[in-house]
């Protein structure tokens, strides 16, 4: 199968007073040497060599709004902590693919369909750096007191320590342009990039909502949690937590992944599939992949 894809963009990002806009307009030319003819619902189908052209419209708009930050006086754990909150909203129009069902899927190039949605979603921050005599916790608080840059080049810098960000789409045109096939788990370029659990079995406007936590130490820990909660069927659709600790060449970790898998309809598979993963996995290793001489590690 030939695809030649032809995909020029053109976006201007813009900043006034703390706001972030950034439109951008995009057009897409995807030529494919065959077609996929669906056949029985549960199967691929069959290529056969009849072209498609497919031709589509791309525009989006972000906004992010100034963020909000504030500066704690009192220090936790001798440090300065710094806390702010980062909301955007973006836009997104796609529209031209009406031949979704015939194109042969190969990766992401072959997952764009029609839609028609909003993001929205904020993000929280903290950062901290150590609480040293003479650094001014905040720049407002430079200024004012009118330290110089040679008396604070000796402050340290702050570090993130934590982000956790929560974001939905909300999608006006729920069977994206007719590509929805019910029953069947469907998984398009706009769900794929918010989240890598399929969730599409049948049209809807709401996506589940996602929650990313991140927390890290000095560098002898970290923690990530990645959360989907589908507010349409009420339930966990994703749980992933991973912890890492190091400490010099010993490094230890553990993760439990769990996934609510969407009741797909399979007509050529008489045993219903799965619909509930719990995956447990641990590692302890000594050294590292670039390090010379001996290295060891097991996973379970």
């Amino acid at each position: 199968v030939g695809r030649f894809d032809l995909h020029p963009y053109a976006a201007l990002p813009l900043v006034w007073r703390g706001w972030g806009l950034r439109p951008e307009i995009a057009l897409r030319n995807t030529f494919y040497t065959e077609r996929l003819l669906p056949s029985a619902p549960g199967t691929v189908g069959r290529p056969v060599a009849d072209p498609v052209n497919r031709r589509a419209l791309e525009a989006a708009f972000e906004l992010r709004p100034p963020a909000l930050s504030r500066v704690f006086d009192r220090t936790l754990l001798g440090r300065q902590v710094k806390h702010a909150f980062e909301p955007r909203l973006v836009y997104r129009y796609v529209q031209g693919v009406d031949s979704f069902p015939n194109i042969i899927r190969f990766d992401a190039r072959d997952i764009l369909s029609d839609t028609n949605e909003v993001e929205y979603g904020v993000i929280n921050r903290l950062y901290a750096r150590r609480a040293t005599s003479g650094c001014p916790p905040n720049r407002a608080q430079e200024q004012e007191t009118g330290s110089s840059k040679l008396e604070t080049s000796n402050c340290p810098a702050a570090r993130e320590i934590l982000s956790w960000e929560i974001a939905q789409k909300y999608f006006l045109d729920p069977d994206f342009g007719g590509a929805v096939v019910n029953g069947r788990r469907n998984v398009f370029t706009t769900t794929a990039e918010f989240t890598g659990i399929a969730f599409l079995t049948e049209p809807r406007r709401f996506s589940p909502i996602i929650s990313r936590l991140r927390a890290q130490s000095a560098g002898a820990a970290d923690i990530e949690w990645h959360l989907d909660y589908d507010t349409r069927k009420g339930r966990v659709s994703s749980s992933i937590a991973l912890v890492n600790f190091a400490l010099g060449h010993f490094a230890m970790g553990g993760g439990h992944t769990f996934l609510h898998a969407p009741g797909e309809t399979i007509v050529s598979q008489p045993i219903p599939s799965p619909e509930r993963f719990n995956q447990f996995r641990t590692l302890v290793r000594w050294g590292h992949p670039n390090k010379r001489g001996w290295n060891a590690g097991a996973t379970v």
